[in-house]
């Protein structure tokens, strides 16, 4: 009887978790977060120095396919889709939010947060096909 309840909660876990992260990405699997996809961002405070650019690519695994976004340096953090249609990845120090325009074109603001400082830096970005 206990080993039942506990498959069941173990179930009911992989489930749940499985439902909270398959928030769909706004624009479906053509939109401006499709893997292959190249997001530039244009930063608010630093409009003389060059873009930053990140590639979407795609990640997960055989039972669930999910986009990720891989910066400049390498890391490589899963897209999260959110209640209110935007987009946000990080990790416990860094988060971008991304909120697309609207209209369906592949553009929007977004917001860099500093979590440990407190602080946010604002941005306009743009989704172009690679």
């Amino acid at each position: 009887m206990i080993l039942r309840g506990i498959k069941l909660t173990g179930l009911a876990v992989v489930v749940g978790g499985l439902s909270a992260c398959m928030t769909p990405l706004p624009g479906g699997e053509t939109g401006p977060f499709a893997p292959g996809n190249t997001l530039t961002f244009f930063y608010q405070g630093v409009l003389t120095d060059p873009p930053e650019q990140a590639q979407i690519v795609e990640c997960g695994n055989e039972f669930v396919s999910r986009s990720c976004v891989r910066q400049s340096n390498g890391v490589t953090l899963p897209l999260e889709g959110t209640e209110t249609g935007a987009v946000m990845y990080g990790n416990e120090t860094l988060q971008i939010v991304l909120q697309p325009d609207a209209g369906g074109v592949p553009s929007g603001v977004g917001q860099l947060n500093n979590l440990e400082e407190g602080t946010s830096n604002g941005m306009r970005w743009v989704s172009l096909p690679s």
